[in-house]
């Protein structure tokens, strides 16, 4: 059976999103998924490292999730990427999950541009990588100084650029003469099936659904 490693900044159990989307459509189709969660993509942040010590989240373990059977949840918590201690507690981290998942992998789905992510991604074997974008980092605030040379790695280290708007696309295909795919962000069974090469130019009405 085919394995894919997915490297997430959402957890599992987060409001549903492409990351879990994707995961259960590649299950659906015959290929087991090694889904990393939350993986802390943000600069320091006291209030966060707070929040974390108090109020906890998941204990450390890898498991298979009972409601998408087929899905390996690990959850590794690893620190803030982009500075020397973080950064070596980080490495040691990747080693233990390395033991946990293995490290031979069909492809690798990468959601985050970060130090922490091409430590993984360094440590293992793999056929092919995508780079999953979804958000314009560099301008999106919040990220240590390194995120945009991060990214620039992982846009030369992937075979294909996936992304969710025409702005991204534009953006991506300015930076790299790879294969670009856009998908359109529509949550049903058939939203992988293929691609859409279309820009809208004029709104008349939006509607938003979150909190």
């Amino acid at each position: 059976m085919k394995k894919v490693l997915m490297l997430t900044g959402v957890y599992w159990d987060e409001t549903l999103q492409r990351h879990q989307q994707f995961a259960e459509y590649l299950v659906k189709n015959g290929i087991q998924v090694y889904f990393i969660e939350h993986i802390v993509s943000s600069k320091f942040n006291l209030k966060a490292v707070l929040q974390r010590f108090f109020k906890g989240r998941k204990n450390d373990k890898f498991n298979a999730n009972p409601k998408s059977k087929g899905i390996h949840l690990y959850s590794p918590n690893f620190l803030f990427p982009g500075s020397g201690c973080f950064d070596i507690y980080n490495k040691y981290r990747v080693s233990e999950l390395i033991e946990k998942t293995g490290s031979e992998f069909d492809l690798v789905i990468n959601y985050l541009p970060i130090s922490t992510t091409r430590y993984i991604i360094e440590a293992i074997n793999y056929k092919k990588l995508i780079y999953d974008c979804v958000r314009n980092f560099k301008a999106w605030g919040g990220y240590y100084s390194s995120i945009e040379k991060e990214e620039e790695w992982l846009i030369n280290n992937s075979d294909t650029i996936f992304t969710d708007s025409a702005f991204l696309t534009d953006a991506m295909k300015q930076r790299t003469s790879k294969k670009v795919v856009q998908f359109m962000p529509i949550a049903n069974n058939l939203w992988l099936s293929g691609c859409v090469e279309r820009k809208i130019h004029s709104i008349s009405k939006i509607a938003y659904f979150g909190s």
